[in-house]
């Protein structure tokens, strides 16, 4: 019998809208489809108010750490495991870098051919487009902050402080080393996990004083113009 886990997820805004394909509906929907296939579901991952514009989520981290125990992840939907297709392509590479195969309920694209490649690719790009569709009513207000020098909202990077009302960043001297020795980790050439595991064997935090995820790794490396003093905050590295 084929061991396989589930993947679940809701954000705020369609917790708020009385989603149709809620928890429930998505629970129910993995169970059904892992007995008719004959799988043993060992368990589900369960993401709640979490966008799928994000990939630092806890359950997410936590299947993605799990995944060698498993031979397939099984969604509701392709777009349970992430909104944009950059996202989707990465955890698909991540399962796939274990032996680990992703699957769908609704959609029939599953298999590792490159025509079923392509078609979750093709799929993950029109979730794409209607998740930038949504963030360009943002667009021109965010910009705006920007030329004026300030933070564009959100949560502060790490190593970064946000002041309060203008939002302006400032750089969190607790937190510069730590900055600085994640970018040093990946000079190195270690993976993202194995930059997180370091950091945490050195004592190093995130910005909450919670252990580092290949996620949050990659959300700093992903922000190196940033902290190269590019764009709205003073250089850390």
């Amino acid at each position: 019998m084929v061991k396989v886990v589930g993947y679940i997820r809701v954000s705020t805004s369609e917790q708020a809208s009385e989603d149709k394909f809620g928890l429930p509906v998505q629970r129910e929907e993995l169970e059904s489809y892992c007995r008719a296939k004959g799988y043993d579901l060992l368990d589900v991952y369960v993401d709640e108010g979490i966008s799928g514009s994000t990939l630092d989520r806890p359950e997410l981290n936590r299947m993605l750490s799990a995944a060698k125990d498993f031979a397939k992840v099984i969604v509701p939907k392709y777009d349970r495991i992430s909104r944009d297709l950059y996202g989707q392509l990465f955890i698909e590479k991540e399962l796939a870098v274990k032996g680990v195969e992703l699957e769908s309920v609704r959609e029939p694209f599953n298999g590792s051919t490159p025509e079923m490649a392509l078609m979750r690719q093709m799929m993950g790009a029109f979730a794409e487009f209607e998740k930038q569709r949504i963030a360009q009513r943002l667009a021109t207000a965010r910009e705006y902050k920007r030329k004026q020098g300030g933070f564009a909202g959100g949560r502060a990077p790490l190593g970064y402080t946000a002041e309060k009302g203008s939002k302006r960043l400032h750089i969190n001297a607790d937190k510069v080393d730590t900055v600085r020795r994640l970018f040093a980790l990946r000079a190195e050439g270690l993976s993202l996990q194995s930059v997180a595991d370091r950091l945490n064997d050195e004592g190093h935090t995130t910005q909450d004083g919670k252990h580092f995820t290949q996620m949050q790794v990659k959300r700093a490396l992903d922000r190196e113009d940033l902290y190269l003093g590019n764009l709205e905050a003073d250089p850390i590295l």
